[in-house]
C-alpha cells in the first residue's frame, strides 16, 4: 500500500489519504490534527520530501519537524520527532506537534541504544520499533 503513496506537492485531502503521510504522523487521528494545524499556518498544499529509493532495505526515516520552513535550525537543537516524548514535560514545546516529542539529541540516543530508550516512546511507537529491529536482526 505504501507504494501507492504520492510524493511531491499535494492537497491536504490527498495527504490525509497518503500512506506515507499516515505512517510519518502516526495514524489517522494524528494525521488529521497535524494537517488541520498545517492548513491554518501554511495553506491547502503540503510537500512530501521522501521517495522510495532504497528498495527493500530496513531503514529509519523519522519525520523531523522544525520551527521554520527553511530548516535553518540545527539537527540537534530545534528539531522534534513526532511519537517520541520530550525529555521533560516542563519544556516549552511551542513548535511541537505532540507533548510526547523530545529534542533530536534524545532521539540520537534512541537510535544508539533502543532497548534503553523504549521508555521514552509511546506504546505504539515502541512496539513498531521492536518489530522493525527484530525483523532486521533475523536477516543477519
Amino acid at each position: 500500500q505504501a507504494q501507492k503513496g504520492k510524493f511531491g506537492e499535494q492537497s491536504l485531502s490527498q495527504a490525509l489519504e497518503n500512506p506515507h503521510v499516515q505512517a510519518f504522523l502516526g495514524g489517522g487521528e494524528q494525521t488529521e490534527a497535524y494537517l488541520e494545524a498545517h492548513q491554518k499556518v501554511r495553506g491547502n498544499k503540503i510537500y512530501v520530501w521522501h521517495c522510495n529509493d532504497l528498495g527493500d532495505v530496513p531503514v529509519a526515516r523519522p519525520l523531523v519537524l522544525y520551527y521554520d520552513i527553511l530548516l535553518s535550525g540545527s539537527f540537534s537543537s530545534y528539531g522534534r520527532v513526532p511519537g517520541v516524548r520530550r525529555a521533560s514535560v516542563s519544556e516549552l514545546g511551542a513548535h511541537a506537534v505532540r507533548n510526547e516529542n523530545i529534542y533530536i539529541r534524545s532521539y540520537k540516543t534512541l537510535l544508539a541504544n533502543p532497548e534503553q530508550a523504549y521508555v521514552a516512546l509511546d506504546d505504539a511507537v515502541a512496539s513498531g520499533l521492536r518489530e522493525i529491529l527484530s525483523k532486521y536482526d533475523s536477516r543477519k
